[in-house]
C-alpha cells in the first residue's frame, strides 16, 4: 500500500432500536429502527520515522497505520443495495474532504 492508497469496509451495525426501560426480549425482536453503515478506512501514514539502531546506523522503523471510521444513520432503510451505494457515497465523500492526500480507494466487503 503507497502513501495515497487507502483500504476501507462498509458494513451495516445492528440498527438504534429505542428502548423502554427493562423490555423484554419479545418485544426487542422485530422494531424497526434507524439503521447504521459503518464505513472504516486504514491507510499508511505519509511521513516515515527514522529510527537509530545504534549511534553511527540510522535505519527506517516499519511503517505505521491510521485508522478513521464513519458512521452513517438512516431512517426507514431496508438495507438494500441502494441504501448501501447511498450511505456509502455520503461516507466516501467525507472521507475524500479530510484525507485530500488519498488517491486510490480499495474497498473490501463480505457481500452479505
Amino acid at each position: 500500500m503507497d502513501e495515497d492508497d487507502a483500504l476501507c469496509t462498509f458494513d451495516w451495525d445492528q440498527k438504534i432500536l429505542p428502548e423502554e426501560h427493562r423490555e423484554p426480549q419479545s418485544a426487542y425482536f422485530g422494531k424497526k429502527g434507524m439503521s447504521v453503515l459503518v464505513g472504516s478506512f486504514a491507510w499508511k501514514d505519509p511521513v516515515p520515522r527514522l529510527a537509530r539502531t545504534t549511534i553511527t546506523t540510522p535505519s527506517h522503523s516499519p511503517p505505521t497505520y491510521s485508522t478513521e471510521s464513519y458512521i452513517g444513520a438512516i431512517t426507514d432503510a431496508a438495507q438494500t443495495e441502494l441504501d448501501t451505494l447511498s450511505a456509502g457515497e455520503i461516507i466516501t465523500k467525507q472521507f475524500k474532504t479530510d484525507h485530500p492526500h488519498i488517491k486510490t480507494l480499495h474497498k473490501r466487503t463480505d457481500n452479505a
